[in-house]
């Protein structure tokens, strides 16, 4: 049996200001992400499709989204010839109460009968089916995290082939936000567990893997760059899983380092027109990071050079690390120090209340000022 995984499309992404015909370009550039990923798996002819959650980017995606993604995935069911594709819900499309419905609904029931043929969605707890005749599935949801330990955590009897889906993050991982423990799922029971919510590509073990998202996604797209993007697919009678590497539509580049220790701006400038290499027509996302300006020299960046640096770009982010300048210090810094690294210290010490949990706070904020640099950005 041939196994398709993929996780995190995050159909209805936007990020940055350009439109296109009234339509985010990033939306419209996860989307096309998307629909390659789907031919690739639609070429390998697969028996089952897994997506392991976060297919849409929210709770409420515009009714352009929605109808979009109808229209292709039935479109690539058609084509398969209405073979099963499994859905787990993620902690983007969920809403915060169990009453609220949740869209993903729109395109399957459990039973695969409602909706597109052949699909089925899992939004709330923990659910066990078998799919097809031989494979037992385990679809735990990001809202089905809390019923682990309540369940009982194995393939059904009698199957030949034992597949588990989760959505959350592994405490391997050593994130703030991790919300399980892979080991919790008996791995050595099941043949595959396809985890979702983790957006670089990784395997645990041979056979507990992270597909990671289909095109650049999260808060910090910059953590992914130079990571491939894609789907797994898995061969049950083989024993092996493979990556299937599908590049997103729009390149993201992440430029070296410019330490601007003692330069003025004049000479900054030019180094930022020396590490802006990529081909005009690639229309890329790029950051540039520069550490240690002086607060007089950043004053002093040429903003011809800027402009022409962001009409060669869909989005440009200047990243300036100043210096910070003591007091009656002459002239004497403490070391370059960004806000993002002021935060953090900030975030580490800050009194909070008692129900307030840390590492989100921290994570929040800095999400925040990502969003406030990537707006200033733009301007």
């Amino acid at each position: 049996m041939r196994i398709a995984h993929f996780s995190d499309t995050h159909l209805g992404y936007i990020a940055y200001s350009r439109l296109v015909n009234g339509i985010n370009q990033r939306e419209i550039d996860v989307f096309k992400t998307f629909e390659r990923n789907l031919d690739s798996i639609c070429d390998a002819d697969v028996d089952v499709v897994i997506h392991a959650g976060d297919f849409f980017d929210r709770v409420r995606p515009s009714n352009h989204t929605i109808v979009n993604a109808y229209k292709r995935m039935h479109k690539f069911q058609e084509r398969r010839g209405w073979r099963p594709f499994v859905i787990v819900a993620g902690n983007h499309e969920t809403p915060s109460t169990a009453d609220s419905g949740n869209i993903l609904r729109l395109f399957g029931d459990p039973s695969g009968t409602g909706g597109i043929p052949g699909v089925h969605v899992f939004c709330d707890g923990i659910a066990s089916v078998e799919i097809v005749p031989g494979l037992s599935l385990m679809a735990i949801p990001s809202r089905g995290l809390s019923e682990v330990a309540a369940t009982t955590i194995l393939p059904a009897g009698g199957s030949n082939v034992g597949v588990l889906v989760a959505h959350g993050l592994d405490v391997s991982l050593k994130l703030p936000s991790a919300n399980f423990d892979a080991r919790m799922f008996r791995p050595s029971e099941w043949s595959y567990m396809a985890l979702g919510d983790y957006h670089v590509h990784r395997a645990l073990s041979k056979n507990v893997v992270y597909s990671g998202s289909t095109d650049y996604t999260s808060s910090n797209i910059w953590e992914e760059v130079g990571t491939p993007k894609g789907w797994c697919l898995f061969d049950s009678d083989r024993g092996t899983v493979e990556f299937i590497e599908v590049e997103p539509v729009r390149g993201v580049f992440d430029l070296p380092l410019i330490d601007a220790t003692g330069l003025d701006g004049a000479e900054i400038s030019r180094r930022l027109e020396a590490n802006a290499t990529w081909p005009p027509e690639q229309d890329p996302i790029v950051r540039q990071r520069v550490r240690g300006v002086h607060p007089s020299a950043r004053k002093e960046i040429s903003g011809s050079v800027l402009r022409e640096l962001k009409s060669r770009c869909a989005f440009y982010r200047l990243a300036l690390e100043t210096e910070i300048v003591e007091p009656g210090g002459a002239g004497e810094s403490a070391g370059p120090r960004s806000i993002d690294h002021a935060w953090t210290e900030y975030a580490a010490q800050y009194s909070l209340p008692a129900d307030i949990d840390r590492a989100r706070f921290a994570e929040r904020g800095a999400q925040l000022i990502k969003e406030s640099q990537d707006e200033t950005a733009e301007a």
